[in-house]
């Protein structure tokens, strides 16, 4: 609702909403969702939603940059036109300035994503599950297989 209540202007140039983008490879399908396309001064943009509040660095912000990439990549494939603006807008913030977050993509980040992204899952499909590093504590204690892993134990009893 604080999108659409501080954006209103801007709601004329959507062209969808809840756009599914699916790419099939030899061995698994990717698929993601993009929240919001729109054509802003003749350039298309992708907007992706977080019900937070702003950030832009750190390991979440990355995270959610890679996401960018990988749907930049499902666009180009779809509609064979690469998006020329990736936005985060954080829902947490009251003002639409606060809020939206433009995101830098270059050509080689989203090439290092798709990349890293099928090597990743190459792994899952050889079953290759072996941990080459933990994630920070912070993420263990909020992790819902905490239960059932050695890493995570002492920080449950905390």
């Amino acid at each position: 609702m604080r999108y659409f209540t501080a954006n209103r202007e801007r709601l004329q140039n959507v062209i969808d909403t809840e756009v599914e983008v699916m790419l099939e490879q030899a061995a698994y399908v990717l698929d993601g969702r993009v929240d919001l396309i729109r054509s802003e001064d003749g350039a298309l943009e992708m907007v992706d939603f977080k019900a937070q509040r702003r950030i832009d660095r750190g390991e979440d912000f990355e995270a959610y940059r890679d996401q960018l990439a990988l749907y930049r990549h499902l666009l180009e494939e779809r509609y064979g036109r690469r998006p020329d603006r990736a936005l985060l807008y954080f829902t947490g913030e009251a003002d639409a300035n606060d809020a939206r977050v433009v995101v830098d993509l270059s050509g080689d980040d989203v090439r290092d994503v798709v990349q890293r992204f099928d090597a990743t899952a190459q792994q899952i499909i050889a079953r290759d599950f072996a941990l080459r590093r933990y994630p920070p504590r912070d993420t263990c204690r909020a992790c819902d297989f905490k239960y059932y892993c050695k890493r995570a134990e002492a920080d449950v009893d905390n």
